[in-house]
């Protein structure tokens, strides 16, 4: 009797697997079937994209909606850094030093390092909780946590000493970080999930130029505060925090939960009532789509309900596209962010007036800004790989220039290093960032994407904060004074970002989650993906 149950169960596991295998090739084998009659009202996987927008309202609405969230995470970035040169800021936070204040060396590294720090323990808490509470209630709860946390900052100048202050200051941007890895990660699944192929991608690549707007708005704010002596010169920019954290609770509000996170948790009726909220006319359509594309996965899902971390890596598809998704997250350190985000001091480095260094930075992110709209669209047109690709060749070669001209010190010489970074960062916006976002979203499969997204914010802000630790000690005249010339360094992090896209980052316009899933599973390289989607452009009418 003890030998026989085993027996049994196998049998029964057996029947699941063979049942489920059946499902699944009768799905493959009618995915192109389903996408052509679902293509008059969803859109068709490569239409263009004001169509697919005036075909999906609802869904185009609730994407970029959850993109929003990016403009919070641009003006904590940046405020991070702005907000200790108030001077009032300075007065409450330093010590004396002559007729002025300064900031203890130990703490403008401890807050540097805290959002960054934060945000990657917070994407993996927030992929975690994505499947086992939802996508809306992790967004909901991250957003609670991160105004709550916004109080502590706003309240740590109240306290005794210099040191308390600062030890307040840095726990309250900590846990903010910890808050904003749970909303990034969960907003990134939830859009992937929900929106058609036509639009995954260029909506997915909005979280680019929204975290950019945040910046813009950010760095507006901190310049207003800095002839204010009063507390408020930056209390203020801490408050506007609470107004722009509203955005994620509010879309909690409004939005239902994942209809796909219900069907896996077979909550069929309460899907059908959140695919009417998120599609009204469409959402049988809608329904349908998210279910094909669950359908799928039953065995997956009846074999393993409990996804680790683990499972990330544990088949070699997985793990390819784990690492694929490492790599796209951290595209941005590749082209050189981090120093771009310190363009200012390191121009001031190299010679160039404070005034002048200030212009040449706002000038740089205003550009990206409309670069990184204009790839909004070219994204539903040109692609990822192609766009990625492109731009991180003509990015090698800028950061080439700019650390040959660094080698020559001249007034010149610094002119040409701030059009150079200007010109970085806006091809990079045109190309490589947004792009980085898209492939980012969507390659893991759907069981795993939770996780994926957790995983992949936390290699961003992990990322971020290596960088944000040494590069100063790259271009600082009391270090390894590189100035200009630290342009070599990037230039060879960018070809190496580059090669590495050509021969392992895949082409994912237009491929449904079905389809992307059959590539990865076959082993196809990346060029052959490529080749796949040039066989579906030529296939639809």
């Amino acid at each position: 009797m003890t030998e026989e149950a085993p027996a049994i169960e196998d049998c029964q596991i057996l029947h699941v697997y063979e049942s489920a295998t059946s499902v699944t090739e009768q799905s493959t084998q009618q995915s192109i079937k389903q996408g052509m009659e679902q293509s008059t009202e969803e859109g068709t996987t490569n239409q263009k994209l004001w169509k697919s927008v005036k075909q999906n309202p609802r869904l185009a609405i609730c994407g970029i909606s959850l993109a929003a969230s990016a403009l919070l995470y641009g003006y904590e970035v940046v405020f991070v850094g702005s907000i200790a040169a108030l001077p009032a800021f300075k007065q409450h936070f330093g010590t004396p030093d002559g007729d002025d204040y300064i900031i203890p060396s130990v703490w403008l590294s401890l807050w540097a390092v805290s959002g960054p720090l934060g945000t990657a323990v917070g994407s993996l808490l927030g992929g975690w909780a994505q499947d086992r509470f939802g996508r809306r209630f992790t967004i909901g709860v991250a957003s609670v946590w991160q105004a709550t946390s916004i109080t502590i900052c706003f309240l740590s100048d109240e306290a005794p000493s210099i040191e308390t202050r600062g030890g307040t200051y840095f726990a309250g941007k900590l846990a903010q970080g910890i808050g904003m890895g749970g909303i990034l990660s969960a907003m990134q699944t939830y859009m992937s999930e929900i929106l058609p192929t036509s639009l995954r991608g260029p909506i997915l690549s909005l979280g680019a130029p929204l975290f950019l707007l945040g910046q813009f708005v950010g760095s507006l704010v901190i310049k207003a505060g800095v002839d204010l002596t009063a507390r408020n010169s930056y209390r203020i920019p801490v408050a506007i925090q609470w107004v722009l954290s509203s955005i994620p609770f509010l879309v909690t509000i409004l939005l239902p939960e994942s209809p796909v996170w219900l069907m896996r948790k077979s909550k069929l009726e309460a899907a059908e009532a959140a695919c009417r909220r998120l599609a009204g006319p469409q959402s049988t359509l809608l329904y349908n789509r998210l279910r094909d594309e669950s359908v799928q996965r039953e065995l997956e899902n009846t074999a393993n309900n409990d996804i680790s971390y683990l499972d990330l890596f544990r088949r070699r598809p997985d793990f390819r596209r784990s690492a694929i998704i490492i790599f796209a997250n951290l595209i941005p350190e590749f082209f050189g962010l981090p120093l771009l985000g310190h363009s200012s001091y390191l121009l001031e480095v190299i010679g160039m007036s404070a005034g002048k260094a200030t212009t040449y930075f706002i000038g740089g992110v205003v550009a990206s800004i409309i670069t990184n709209f204009i790839a909004f669209w070219l994204m539903s047109r040109i692609g990822r790989r192609p766009m990625l690709i492109l731009s991180m060749a003509a990015i090698t070669v800028l950061w080439a220039t700019v650390g040959i001209v660094g080698c020559f010190s001249s007034a010149g010489g610094s002119i040409y290093i701030g059009i150079g970074l200007i010109l970085v960062i806006t091809i990079a916006g045109l190309g490589a960032w947004p792009a980085s976002y898209a492939i980012g979203g969507e390659t893991s499969s759907l069981r795993l994407r939770a996780k994926s997204q957790g995983l992949g914010w936390f290699a961003n802000s992990a990322g971020s904060a290596v960088f944000s630790a040494f590069l100063p000690y790259l271009y600082n005249s009391v270090a390894a004074n590189l100035g200009g010339k630290a342009g070599f360094v990037f230039c060879v992090l960018s070809a190496i970002a580059c090669l590495l896209s050509f021969l392992y980052v895949p082409e994912m316009k237009g491929l449904t989650p079905a389809e992307a899933d059959d590539m990865f599973e076959s082993g196809q390289s990346a060029r052959k993906f490529e080749k796949h989607q040039l066989s579906i452009e030529v296939t639809e009418p």
